[in-house]
């Protein structure tokens, strides 16, 4: 694929809204880039940190979100939805969350603070009880007290969720609540989330690996209170697969904040790229961020392939089929 192939790449049209803190208008002329590269270490930072390129995969996310937050356009919150979205570690699914949840911050209202969105991120250390305090700590509040039963936690998060006027409440990395959990507490996770569907009043979506799927489906009383799904998968070595990964690294290089471009979206940089992450984006990301950041402290112009190859050596993740990346014979 040449160089003036990317240029074909159609971006999802601009949505009214977006966050300020997310990065997403590419530096496409010189005096743009140059401008970026000038700017304090510290902004050029966040905007690497707050990165965001819509490509295809992503808006499939995005548009799950939506149909389950929003099903119709201008009209009611997706009161008694309840929705899921899968797929496999690092494929993307909590950065699509995150920057939908940007553009439905919470806000001041006349009869007090309201929190149209709920993001919850589930942790193997969490119990039932950490769960609960979650809801309260991210709609402005303390935890509750110590010796309250479960089922009256669990009935006082709800009500804090309609009194501060929540429409869609999610829990990423569900999985961590629902498998590989003491036999104690299995059931009253379950019975939280249930009660949360059974509140009728918002929107619950389940974001999490694809057994978390299975989950549902072995619940035909939950399946069937209007449940829908969607999944997301990473880059494959289809030549599509291959084609759109490789379009998706050029969107993201047009973003960094360089005086040149990194030639990310170039075949040989970015299959190396794929075969470091496996087409994964959340580890190629990772990769990018931190070349990025060196690149910054040692004054270069453009991300420079010895560093991304020196910062792959770094964040090795594989056990098998271990090489040295990005190496092309000669330093550029």
């Amino acid at each position: 694929m040449t160089k003036s192939n990317l240029k074909t790449l159609v971006r999802p049209p601009y949505r009214p809204g977006a966050a300020s803190k997310f990065h997403e208008v590419p530096f496409d002329t010189h005096d743009a880039r140059e401008a970026a590269a000038k700017l304090p270490n510290k902004e050029r930072q966040r905007l690497v940190e707050f990165l965001l390129h819509r490509y295809p995969t992503f808006d499939t996310g995005w548009n799950m979100l939506r149909d389950c937050h929003l099903p119709v356009d201008e009209g009611s919150p997706g009161a008694g939805v309840f929705g899921g979205l899968y797929g496999d570690t690092r494929t993307g699914k909590s950065a699509i969350c995150k920057a939908y949840i940007a553009e439905h911050q919470s806000y001041v209202a006349e009869d007090g603070e309201v929190y149209p969105i709920v993001y919850i991120e589930a942790k193997a250390s969490f119990t039932p009880s950490t769960l609960t305090d979650q809801f309260f700590l991210k709609t402005g509040a303390r935890a509750q007290a110590t010796r309250v039963a479960q089922t009256t936690r669990d009935m006082k998060a709800i009500d804090r969720l309609i009194r501060h006027r929540t429409e869609m409440v999610i829990i990423d990395d569900a999985q961590y609540l629902l498998f590989d959990r003491r036999r104690d507490e299995v059931p009253k996770f379950n019975s939280f989330i249930r009660s949360l569907i059974e509140a009728k009043s918002f929107a619950v979506l389940l974001v999490g690996e694809p057994k978390v799927r299975n989950w549902v489906l072995d619940l035909p009383d939950l399946s069937g209170r209007n449940y829908f799904e969607e999944e997301i998968e990473h880059f494959d070595r289809s030549p599509e697969g291959q084609e759109n990964f490789q379009l998706l690294m050029g969107g993201i290089d047009d973003l960094l904040p360089f005086a040149e471009p990194s030639g990310l979206g170039e075949p040989d940089i970015a299959g190396e790229m794929y075969e470091y992450s496996d087409g994964f984006l959340g580890r190629a990301m990772n990769l990018i961020r931190r070349a990025s950041w060196t690149s910054m402290n040692e004054g270069h112009r453009r991300i420079k392939r010895e560093t991304l190859a020196d910062w792959s050596r770094r964040m090795q993740w594989k056990t098998k089929n271990v090489r040295p990346y990005f190496q092309f014979g000669g330093a550029l």
